[in-house]
């Protein structure tokens, strides 16, 4: 089973020309050990509204290009909200992360120092990525430094995701 993407979730909540839309809906666990189990439950979601379809007289084709979206478009994203909730969530595989990122090793130059977190995109970033790598480890993820940002696609983490 492949992640889920906003653009996913808009195909599948739009209605075709039939006017014929599909609400999927399973509950998944936090805990490592289920996740093997939450891909099998997903499978047979879409299994079981796939034969309630084609009971319902629709055509094979027809309901396996509408479900498409529900089977995902791949496992790895280098998007950071997505990439952090699905930390949060314990998606997370595997975390790659720029190993000399802007935020690192950097001191206010204002004086007296002042932390105000948040405050500036560059600090928000850097929240994101601490908290995604909290997340990814808490989450039996593993959390991996790239020397080369090209290979993080210009971002400042990338990863790959259970489900």
């Amino acid at each position: 089973m492949d992640f889920l993407t906003h653009a996913d979730l808009t195909a599948l909540a739009s209605p075709d020309q039939t006017g014929l839309a599909v609400s999927l809906f399973t509950p998944t666990s936090r805990v490592t050990d289920d996740l093997q189990a939450d891909r099998l439950r997903w499978k047979n979601v879409i299994a079981a509204a796939a034969t309630s379809l084609h009971d319902d007289g629709i055509d094979v084709d027809f309901v396996d290009a509408l479900l498409a979206p529900a089977h995902g478009t791949g496992l790895a994203s280098t998007d950071e909200a997505v990439i952090a909730t699905a930390a949060r969530d314990g998606r997370v595989d595997a975390l790659f992360v720029a190993s000399d990122p802007s935020c690192w090793n950097r001191i206010a130059d204002s004086n007296p120092v002042a932390v105000r977190l948040g405050a500036e995109p560059d600090v928000a970033e850097c929240e994101l990525l601490d908290r995604a790598m909290s997340d990814t480890l808490l989450n039996s993820g593993e959390v991996y430094p790239v020397n080369d940002p090209s290979l993080l696609d210009g971002q400042a983490m990338a990863g790959t995701l259970r489900y």
